[in-house]
């Protein structure tokens, strides 16, 4: 294991790192299959049960990934003039538009509140809350999966926004020196929001988990508790910008990614909720160090090819939509099950139509948005900029 030396310093422009902008496209996919294994496509229930045993880690694993990517990247791509103004600005005309014409797609395919209220009051309280990425504050899985279910994530990610430009002068002032110890004390924290969420009520419980309806909000969507993997990231962002960063290969990260895939199906004993954050944690904050330092050193990595990279520039759109795509053509086939071959046909066939939804919002919303408003002014510089989720 080498240090690595040839890293931007702090403090000026940093290189694009466009492995992983490809690699988000990947994390997407995962929550992809994950929600698609949850509908029960499958009518052979040993296929069903293989397909689940593959993806079903997936999920919680990809969000972890998001929120300690984002931290990182914009960390990464902070402009040391900028004013928290004018970051906000940035990053509301980056996430908003499609957050807010998914919500409206989401009401028209099919609007999940109609099916838990019936009082018009509720429905609009939980409405208000979407609109305004404040449903994540709330511990309940009505409001957090209310319309789009995956935006919930987005409201995490509107908190973490908010808080970056103070964070950031913080993580800055951190000794290089103290940095590693800075991030394994972020590390242990997460690993310490499952124990926590076992002292709080176990009852009522939620139909997403052997666990109450508190303690699935407390360790998996609340932002506070998810804020420890953004600073996290942010960390880990310096590590690499002050030469701080140990080069472990790309087999050894590897195989840290599959052992913590699989270590919640091997440690039984843990808790469940382990599986939601503390398990993929530190293979997350390894991964992308790695993968990023193989762009800055020119190493090829499978990620950054034109096609990855232009699919993780429709990652955000992909991952806002999928959930009530998948949902709308499942619904649309007859909500029924198939035979494996065929099964495997509809998933392809829900890619696809996800892939292509995807697509037309980037182009005829995302893009031309962050054209014209995302910035001020004009700027004669290319600059590297972080994707949502």
């Amino acid at each position: 294991m080498t240090a690595i030396q040839s890293t931007p310093t702090e403090g000026a422009r940093s290189s694009p790192l466009p492995s992983l902008t490809g690699l988000r496209f990947v994390a997407a996919m995962a929550v992809f299959f994950w929600h698609v294994g949850n509908l029960g496509v499958f009518a052979d229930k040993d296929a069903g049960s293989a397909y689940m045993t593959v993806f079903y880690q997936g999920g919680w694993t990809a969000v972890n990934f998001y929120f300690v990517l984002s931290g990182f990247i914009l960390t990464w791509s902070a402009r040391p003039a900028d004013t928290a103004r004018v970051f906000w600005r940035r990053r509301f005309f980056r996430i908003y538009p499609n957050y807010l014409v998914s919500l409206a797609a989401a009401v028209l395919v099919g609007d999940l509140v109609l099916l838990f209220y019936r009082d018009t009051g509720m429905r609009l309280f939980s409405g208000f809350l979407n609109v305004f990425m404040l449903q994540a504050w709330f511990p309940d899985e009505r409001i957090e999966f209310g319309i789009n279910s995956i935006a919930w994530s987005m409201s995490v990610e509107a908190f973490f926004y908010l808080c970056f430009p103070l964070l950031v002068k913080y993580v800055r002032r951190i000794p290089a020196k103290r940095l590693w110890f800075t991030a394994m004390g972020l590390m242990a924290a997460v690993w310490m929001v499952p124990l926590v969420a076992q002292l709080l009520p176990d009852q009522p419980r939620t139909f997403l988990g052997p666990v109450s309806r508190t303690q699935y909000w407390f360790v998996y969507v609340f932002p506070l508790t998810r804020l420890f993997e953004f600073v996290l990231g942010m960390v880990m962002a310096r590590i690499v910008m002050a030469g701080r960063w140990v080069r472990l290969g790309a087999l050894p990260v590897a195989l840290i990614v599959l052992a913590g895939y699989v270590l919640p199906d091997v440690l039984t004993f843990l808790p469940w909720s382990f599986r939601q954050t503390a398990c993929s944690v530190i293979p997350m904050a390894l991964l992308i160090p790695t993968v990023a330092t193989c762009d800055l050193a020119g190493r090829w990595t499978p990620f950054r090819g034109q096609v990855m990279v232009w699919l993780g520039g429709v990652s955000y759109a992909f991952f806002l939509l999928h959930a009530r795509v998948i949902s709308a053509a499942h619904q649309w086939l007859g909500s029924e099950t198939w035979e494996t071959p065929m099964a495997v046909a509809v998933i392809v066939f829900m890619f696809v139509a996800t892939l292509t939804a995807a697509g037309l919002l980037f182009t005829l919303v995302e893009r031309p948005v962050m054209k014209r408003w995302r910035s001020p002014r004009r700027r004669s510089a290319p600059h590297i900029e972080p994707s949502a989720p």
